[in-house]
């Protein structure tokens, strides 16, 4: 776009946005990627029924019946942003937001050059008036980071791989908040485990691997399921289990991740293993369960009658505390969430610590959803975040890293792989 403007309550900045014309080609394309999908004439669907290309992104979009105004030129590779150097190089410190896509991959090779760093858990603006919200990482230098030609080194490199403005900060004071108070805490480098093999769903962990390896260089290791009863768990500080059946995981496994999470760590589970985590009294919740059968149907409508009550891969409302730490890096507080599972956690209570997420009070915003379903999931928590002692365990209702397409909620997964140990829960959520 060449010029700014506002439909509605949404602003559109010129160098920010950009115009998808209909009348082109491609149309069709562009009215499937960029439309609705809420009035279905079946609830039988070969894939997913929910496709919105901006709510996968989670991308602010509006349709507009006139932009000869406002278009600007057509989109080229050269337009790709490449990151600056924004300030004095003569820093204090450095910092830069946690807004960005590729800010996790900038913050994973700081890193792994064994850079102290820290995140801010508050807003602050500096005494130059540059605004600087929660999430954003700052990088202190003097007698923490004595290597400033290394800093410097790796700081080039995110600003021309990345695309990522870095800031540099001339003073330690700001308007409210200085840079050496405690709002400010040492991110630790993460020992991430994630399982595979087995019952483990390949598919969804295949995502979860693509995520970490290739889109954000985010070192793990892939643990077969079975080593689990073998391994010495304190290798690690986070493990995952994705989507996945882990019943035949006995009482001894039980235990070694009850001692393992007593010791400070972090377990992040994806979608059914939250049945698991409930039959072993990890956490303790209430899962909605499906009664209705199809019984006294046909063979043919029994089959017509439990696809009816399925989610296929549709797109949901939540919101979010943008305070808690698994949320930094949002800027509005609804995101659209991509759920193909029937699982509802029920009387939750509205604690934010526990429940930063939750569904909306109208929560279908895209594709296909029985009535009974969207209902019941309204108000209900997208995830959960239970004590473990000193450790925590975060539950995932849906799957965040759908397909590397639903990129909107890979965040929050991203988010509690670096600041879990920044969460802070109540003690009657904590299982002792």
């Amino acid at each position: 776009m060449k010029k700014d403007i506002d439909v509605g309550e949404k602003s559109f900045k010129a160098s920010l946005a950009y115009i998808m014309p209909l009348d082109q080609q491609q149309y069709r394309l562009m009215k499937s990627i960029f439309g609705l999908h809420l009035q279905s004439k079946d609830s039988t669907f070969y894939d997913i029924s929910a496709c919105n290309l901006p709510q996968a992104y989670n991308l602010p979009y509006v349709a507009i019946n006139s932009y000869t105004e406002i278009i600007g030129d057509a989109y080229s590779p050269s337009q790709s942003p490449l990151g600056k150097i924004i300030g004095n190089r003569t820093a204090y410190a450095y910092i830069f937001k946690w807004q960005d896509q590729m800010a996790p991959r900038a913050l994973s090779r700081l890193l792994q050059q064994n850079i102290i760093v820290k995140v801010a858990t508050k807003s602050f603006e500096t005494l130059d008036g540059l605004k600087f919200e929660r999430g954003s990482i700052l990088i202190p230098l003097g007698t923490i980071n004595t290597d400033t030609s290394k800093i410097e080194t790796i700081i080039t490199e995110i600003n021309k791989a990345d695309g990522i403005d870095i800031y540099c900060l001339s003073s330690g004071d700001n308007k409210a908040t200085d840079l050496g108070s405690p709002y400010f805490s040492v991110i630790e480098k993460p020992r991430i485990a994630v399982l595979t093999e087995g019952w483990v769903d390949g598919i969804i962990s295949g995502e979860i691997w693509h995520l970490l390896d290739t889109r954000y260089k985010i070192p793990f290791t892939l643990l077969p399921l079975k080593a689990l009863k073998q391994l010495n768990l304190n290798k690690y500080s986070v493990i995952v289990f994705p989507n996945g059946n882990y019943q035949d995981l006995d009482e001894k496994v039980v235990g070694k991740l009850q001692d393992w999470l007593a010791a400070g760590n972090t377990l992040i589970t994806f979608e059914n293993s939250a049945s698991w985590l409930n039959k072993n009294k990890l956490i303790q919740v209430e899962l909605e369960k499906e009664e209705n059968k199809a019984v006294g149907y046909s063979y043919e409508n029994a089959i017509l009658y439990n696809a009816s009550r399925e989610v296929p891969g549709t797109a949901f409302e939540t919101v979010l505390d943008l305070t808690h730490p698994i949320n930094y890096g949002y800027e509005t507080e609804k995101l659209p969430v991509l759920k193909d599972n029937n699982i509802i956690q029920m009387k939750a209570e509205s604690i934010s610590a526990n429940y930063p997420a939750r569904y909306g009070k109208a929560p279908l915003i895209d594709g296909y959803a029985p009535p009974h379903f969207v209902e019941a999931l309204s108000g209900t928590p997208a995830l959960g975040i239970f004590g473990a002692k000193s450790g925590r365990i975060i539950v995932f209702y849906n799957n965040s890293n759908f397909r590397g397409y639903w990129l909107g909620t890979n965040r929050q997964f991203i988010n509690s792989l670096f600041f879990s140990n920044k969460f802070q829960l109540p003690k009657e959520f904590t299982n002792n």
